[in-house]
């Protein structure tokens, strides 16, 4: 770590981190969480930590492939739970967003969903097709809108019965004459 000091500021510099979103150099697929932990294990004193991943597939093994080839990516991150990336690529590429894998991150490539997939076994990724791509990652908790619904029919329930309670303790009205 290299320090900077200027003004009385400092500013620390950390060489060797992982970008936050980078297209991986190689990705190969792998079946279960335990095993990219061994594969991530084997390669610890390589030191390859931002270039080669693994990723779990999930789906036919036949589909999974060894991706990677290189590419430019940028993003804006205009929330915590939102982010966008503009992709290029030659070939099919693993955009890697080194955010902690959660299954209320969604994600879409060109406007359709896309499979989210646990990349080095605690990040995500998504895969993208040569060419140019917009990639938006969006996160909402798992019960989210459920637990919203619930609160709002909580608050719908309670304004009826402050409501009913507050019309039976009125004194009646009296009744006026009306002109026929």
């Amino acid at each position: 770590m290299r320090t900077v000091t200027s003004d009385g500021i400092r500013v620390f510099e950390l060489s060797g981190a992982v970008p936050l979103v980078r297209l991986a150099a190689t990705a190969a697929p792998v079946d279960t969480v335990m095993e990219g932990v061994q594969a991530l294990l084997e390669r610890a004193g390589q030191g390859d930590w931002a270039g080669s991943v693994v990723y779990n597939w999930e789906g036919e093994a036949s589909a999974a492939s060894v991706l990677g080839g290189g590419g430019q990516v940028t993003y804006v991150r205009p929330t915590g739970g939102h982010l966008n990336a503009d992709v290029r690529s030659e070939g099919p590429e693993l955009l890697v967003f080194n955010e902690s894998y959660d299954p209320g991150w969604r994600a879409s490539v060109n406007g359709a969903a896309a499979k989210v997939l646990r990349v080095n076994a605690v990040v995500q990724g998504v895969v993208v097709p040569a060419g140019r791509s917009r990639v938006e990652f969006r996160y909402r908790p798992r019960g989210l809108v459920g637990g919203a619904m619930v609160s709002a029919g909580a608050i719908i329930l309670l304004a009826v019965g402050f409501g009913r309670r507050a019309a039976r303790g009125r004194p009646p009205q009296p009744q006026t004459a009306r002109d026929v």
